[in-house]
């Protein structure tokens, strides 16, 4: 987008990552509001306004919900909801819900709302399929997500090992898990 867009990145609470924020910086302004998580300190919103009000955006885009019950500003707003745990109290408040699975916009659904698929990841067609199927052969596994199992599931791979090795008898199981 910055090839033909000016993007700005709003940084409204204090947790970043500083790898991705000096990558981020090469490409586009990064404003850090350096809000506590869950503060509802004045001061932060009115800053957090100001910085929106300065910068005029035309459309400001959400990754989490609760953030938008801080702004006053009749600037277009999106969402992208990432789990089925997301409150559905405030998605009328947007202008648009972008889901990132069909599960995800099925149940933005059953709340009774509409919403847009964008499928989250990548192109997993470029993967080869292993055709070792001979006995002792190592079957593994990569799970990826942030670590955090009642988002993310982990918990439910494991449990699914369990039963492969224990009820199953599988042996040469190998399962990495890459996440934060």
């Amino acid at each position: 987008q910055v090839s033909y867009a000016q993007i700005s990145v709003f940084v409204i609470n204090d947790r970043i990552d500083t790898g991705l924020l000096c990558k981020l910086e090469k490409y586009c302004k990064v404003v850090l509001c350096k809000r506590q998580p869950g503060s509802h300190n004045p001061m932060d919103i009115i800053r957090i306004n100001y910085y929106l009000y300065k910068f005029k955006p035309d459309i400001i885009h959400f990754h989490y919900t609760g953030l938008i019950n801080l702004l006053i500003t009749p600037i277009p707003k999106v969402i992208t909801i990432h789990n089925v745990h997301s409150s559905p109290e405030e998605f009328g408040r947007y202008n648009a819900i972008y889901a990132i699975s069909q599960a995800v916009k099925d149940n933005i659904a059953s709340y009774g709302y509409k919403s847009i698929l964008v499928e989250n990841g990548g192109d997993l067609s470029s993967i080869l399929k292993s055709d070792r199927q001979h006995a002792g052969s190592l079957y593994r596994i990569l799970q990826v997500g942030r670590l955090f199992h009642h988002h993310k599931g982990q918990h439910i791979l494991i449990e699914a090992l369990n039963i492969l090795v224990h009820d199953k008898e599988f042996q040469n199981i190998q399962v990495d898990f890459i996440g934060t």
